[in-house]
């Protein structure tokens, strides 16, 4: 039993090890200019939302652009930008290679990437002035 075990265990950590190398190997590529369209509902806590949010009424829609400008692996920075901000982001992508998570001045994206040249956007932001719930689709533009 103490063999099979042993050899269960080799197998294991084999596949493990394949899989993270597998993983590791084909990370997506982020770096580029992305065209943003999004939908967001907001709720204004006061007269009027803050300066960096970029959405300004309750029921809102976007055009924006994120520009990915550096990544290493699996993290990478850049920036959003709108008429009406411009922010920096940091973020990483998924041990599953589809997913990326990033954070902005006051929020957080949870994200897919559908293909290569596209990615699922949901952004969140609770602040004193504004909270906001938005979804979007970025395309990849250079």
């Amino acid at each position: 039993m103490r063999k099979k075990l042993t050899s269960v265990s080799i197998i294991f950590l084999a596949a493990v090890a394949f899989s993270a190398a597998w993983a590791q190997s084909d990370i997506p590529n982020l770096v580029g200019k992305w065209k943003i369209e999004a939908e967001a509902g907001v709720l204004i806590k006061g007269e009027k939302t803050s300066d960096i949010t970029h959405h300004e009424t309750a029921f809102s829609t976007l055009k924006a652009e994120m520009v990915v400008e550096k990544q290493k692996s699996r993290v990478f920075t850049g920036y959003f930008k709108s008429p009406k901000a411009t922010e920096k982001i940091a973020g990483v992508i998924g041990l599953d290679n589809k997913t990326f998570y990033y954070v902005d001045t006051d929020g957080i994206v949870d994200g897919k990437i559908v293909t290569p040249d596209k990615l699922y956007i949901i952004y969140r932001h609770v602040k004193p002035s504004d909270s906001m719930a938005a979804v979007a689709l970025a395309t990849r533009q250079e």
